[in-house]
């Protein structure tokens, strides 16, 4: 049974209240993320479906901004653990919403060391969605089999968005993000209306596991011990003068827990999904850090900001597509990641 009173929900409430935060803040596209949860939970491809139960949990969680998304996400990542090990973990960890100043997540153990908390910047979870929108506009629709593969002949003649103004929404959504201004304000910039039925799944199927992949990359930080040690760095706040401090990694384990994250994500999906929808999914899932990873890439160029905790995007991204081609996918599971590769590289070229 999960320890709801546990000392990491404490912990997190309690930065909250320090830094004067109320949550929750209202999400402009909760119900969108609760759908494509309910996708990943059911394991039911290609068509984004929901139930009585998700409408029910949707309707009880409306408000509540993106806070039940997290927590829900956290369990999903668990949920692929042996029993024993996942009822261990849901009693550490805790993962929230949080504004820090950086486009990364970020965790930290509590000040006891017996808990850990998953701080999931809100404004990189905006930019995803946002990011995975304009993206996907720039896509022409095609219609796809059971299998997930595109049908020939079906494509539709012109995308929602012609990449000069994807590239000028995205600028300014960026340049807006690094100035801090309110982020529920990006919404007036990528308002795109995605007809087509598959380009709306497939946006979904992008923004969750991109923004699956941060989080199970802070919960790999913590499974593998690289929280448990002194070393500690500033970290800003958004809309507050009170820092907070996190733990200092390195370059090695930021790696590592990049191969961590695909690892929770890949055991995730052969436990939730049936083997027919396999090829689906687990191409979804490989696209998500490439996402995750041009988008940080885009931010440094547009910006001028360089994340030195990290190392760089290019490098990152280089080492997790050779880690995942070690274990000899069929070269169509990359087929998504690379086309948000090839989209993202002719956004940047508008962009400048």
């Amino acid at each position: 049974m999960v320890n709801f009173g546990s000392s990491a929900k404490r912990y997190y409430m309690q930065l909250l209240r320090e830094r004067g935060l109320q949550y929750p803040r209202p999400s402009n596209y909760f119900q969108e993320l609760a759908k494509a949860q309910y996708l990943l939970e059911s394991g039911r491809f290609p068509a984004i479906t929901s139930s009585p139960r998700k409408i029910i949990k949707v309707m009880m969680d409306a408000g509540k901004g993106l806070s039940p998304f997290v927590e829900d996400t956290q369990d999903l990542i668990l949920d692929s653990l042996p029993w024993t090990k996942r009822i261990y973990w849901k009693n550490l960890l805790w993962s929230g919403v949080f504004p820090t100043g950086e486009y990364n997540a970020n965790a930290l153990l509590t000040p006891k060391g017996d808990g850990y908390v998953i701080l999931i910047n809100e404004g990189l979870s905006d930019l995803i969605h946002y990011f995975t929108t304009l993206l996907t506009a720039t896509m022409i629709s095609v219609d796809f089999d059971e299998s997930g593969s595109p049908i020939h002949g079906s494509e539709s003649e012109e995308p929602r968005l012609s990449l000069d103004e994807a590239a000028i929404r995205l600028k300014r959504l960026i340049h807006q993000y690094a100035e801090s201004k309110n982020s529920v304000a990006m919404t007036d910039m990528t308002a795109v209306e995605l007809g087509d039925v598959s380009l709306r799944n497939l946006q979904s199927l992008l923004s969750v596991f991109a923004q699956m992949f941060v989080q199970a990359h802070e919960i790999a930080h913590a499974m593998m011990g690289h929280l448990d040690r002194s070393g500690q760095r500033i970290l800003a706040v958004r809309g507050s003068d009170k820092p907070i401090k996190v733990q200092n990694l390195s370059w090695k384990e930021e790696y590592e827990a990049d191969i961590g994250a695909l690892v929770l994500i890949i055991d995730f999906i052969k436990k939730k999904t049936s083997d027919k929808d396999f090829q689906v999914s687990i191409t979804s899932a490989l696209a998500g850090p490439v996402v995750f990873f041009r988008l940080a890439h885009l931010i440094e160029n547009v910006s001028d900001v360089r994340e030195q905790t990290h190392p760089p995007t290019s490098m990152r991204e280089r080492k997790i597509l050779d880690e995942l081609r070690k274990k000899n996918y069929p070269e169509s599971a990359f087929q998504l990641a690379e086309a948000v590769k090839h989209l993202s590289n002719r956004l940047s070229e508008h962009i400048e």
